[in-house]
């Protein structure tokens, strides 16, 4: 962990005072989230980490006033939740006189990485509390107390530290240009979605692992036992969860076809009508699939030069697993499922490349791995 490099952002700035908190003039807990990679950059998931957080008066290098450390463990996203003030109290804090800065360090072996230190706010924090609003803007990057303001950058989890990064923190992944909306699954699970030719679609991914009546699809099968399976099933690409952000889950088609529903409430899985509405809004099938893939190759092969994601879709190269057992095509291609069957074993099927600006249209068996992205009712 010497060599590690670390990203984090600021997922809230806002807290919830009771009236005695107001008047004692110090906030009670500042809720805090971090993406934490390692020196290659890859996220690491599920490990124990130590966060050390320190107030300093006036200055970034200025007296200290108050710290904490914090033992947490990342989770299967790489991500840590925490609560500044869980262990030791900002009651003592003198919020009325000075700039107030935050520093956050990162435990290692033998020391700690500093992640970086941050004015907490422009204005004194409890002038007039009482009568001063307080508020979040609905992108959520700005936090407002009475008429002042401060930019916090990624200060919501759909934010996630860029307007381009992905509801997990993987960046450049979303267009800095669309507006997109927001949305949760049955398990909770948060999403990016973004208007297309008037319908609302996920512009992520999906990556529950139970239905909305809340039953679990099955896991963790072997190869034979996928092949075999006629009922909802779904696997990591090359059965490694650390594929999950930003990739999602992969479906059999019997998840997409069942009955308990796989998309959350007011969500369906989109019919072949409903991928040919949208391939129309976009100017056709041929033309469709540079409109579609998110920029760049970090997540697609060389050759995706002519990709504009100027749909907001975002697809990335997530890979495919096929029907006899095989996991191909990270940053190759991509594809999703239809609801629409074709004949009693197989499905329709849309299909996205780095090597070509279409939207294809194919069948495949319907025990193969594809992803899903869902559409509004």
């Amino acid at each position: 962990m010497s060599m590690m490099k670390h990203l984090f952002s600021w997922i809230a700035a806002v807290c919830l005072f009771s009236s005695e908190l107001l008047l004692a003039q110090a906030p009670a807990l500042i809720p805090y989230q971090a993406a934490i990679r390692n020196g290659l950059g890859e996220l690491m998931v599920n490990q124990p980490v130590t966060i050390r957080f320190t107030i300093h008066d006036l200055a970034p290098d200025g007296v200290v006033v108050w710290t904490e450390e914090q033992p947490t463990q990342t989770n299967a996203q790489g991500l840590v939740s925490l609560s500044i003030g869980a262990v030791a109290p900002l009651l003592g804090i003198d919020w009325h006189q000075g700039a107030k800065f935050l520093q956050v360090e990162l435990q290692t072996s033998d020391s700690f990485i500093l992640l970086g230190t941050q004015q907490l706010l422009s204005v004194p924090y409890a002038l007039h509390a009482g009568s001063v609003s307080v508020r979040v803007s609905e992108v959520g990057d700005t936090l407002w107390i009475g008429q002042e303001w401060i930019i916090i950058p990624g200060v919501s989890a759909a934010n996630a530290g860029s307007p381009t990064a992905h509801t997990c923190g993987i960046p450049d992944v979303h267009n800095a240009d669309v507006t997109y909306g927001e949305m949760n699954d049955q398990e909770g699970n948060a999403y990016r979605t973004v208007i297309v030719g008037g319908e609302e679609w996920m512009a992520e991914n999906l990556t529950t692992s139970i239905y909305r009546n809340g039953d679990a699809l099955q896991t963790a099968l072997s190869a034979s036992n996928w092949q075999s399976a006629t009922s909802g099933a779904w696997q990591y690409y090359d059965q490694d969860g650390i594929n999950e952000c930003p990739h999602g889950k992969m479906y059999n088609w019997y998840a997409v076809n069942d009955s308990r529903g796989l998309c959350p409430s007011g969500w369906h899985v989109p019919s072949e009508t409903d991928w040919s509405a949208l391939e129309v809004a976009l100017g056709g099938q041929i033309a469709a699939g540079n409109k579609m893939k998110a920029t760049g190759t970090d997540y697609w092969l060389g050759g995706n030069a002519n990709a504009t994601n100027e749909s907001g879709f975002s697809a990335l190269g997530s890979g495919f697993y096929y029907f006899y057992g095989s996991f191909e095509g990270l940053t190759q291609g991509v594809n999703y499922w239809s609801a629409t069957a074709f004949d009693a074993s197989s499905a329709w099927v849309r299909s996205i490349t780095f090597d070509m600006a279409n939207l294809a249209l194919s069948i495949y068996p319907k025990n193969s791995g594809f992803h899903v992205r869902c559409v509004r009712d």
